[in-house]
């Protein structure tokens, strides 16, 4: 079972190195829920191996510990707040699991927050076309001077 869930735990790691490494090649992905339902089990699997790999305490502990140590991390900026915990740490810890979130969706264009950090500027966004029902194809990235209102935002594909 242990050996199972550290080759599962690996698959899913080279997965979503290869799905990122092509995404930014070639502007093609899967769409982001697809993504974020595998960074979630990526991270449930690196947890359940880390009290595996605990006790008789092996080198490869030290990297499933950044499973364990980012939930607490994240609990603790939730429940003490401030600016080090949250700002900081958080942006570190959670950006390779953090979820693009939606700020705009109409037909097949789908337009994200672009994630700064926690602390980062405002107003970034990226565009996406939505492709094959799974896949997603990267348009454009947009900077506004503030928030923009997408209901009279016209697009026009390039």
């Amino acid at each position: 079972m242990k050996n199972k869930i550290f080759k599962f735990h690996f698959f899913l790691l080279i997965l979503l190195i290869i799905h990122s490494l092509i995404s930014k090649l070639i502007g093609y992905g899967l769409i982001q829920a697809i993504v974020f339902a595998l960074k979630i089990i990526l991270c449930a699997s690196g947890f359940v191996y880390f009290f595996m790999s605990v006790k008789p305490f092996k080198k490869i502990a030290v990297y499933f510990m950044y499973y364990f140590i980012t939930p607490i991390i994240a609990l603790l900026g939730y429940v003490f707040g401030g600016v080090f915990l949250v700002g900081i740490l958080g942006s570190i810890l959670l950006f390779p699991i953090f979820p693009k979130q939606k700020a705009f969706e109409k037909n097949d264009i789908i337009v994200y927050h672009k994630f700064q950090g926690f602390l980062g500027a405002c107003c970034s966004y990226e565009i996406y076309q939505r492709k094959f029902v799974v896949f997603e194809k990267h348009l454009e990235n947009i900077k506004g001077e503030g928030e923009i209102n997408f209901d009279n935002f016209l697009w026009k594909e390039k």
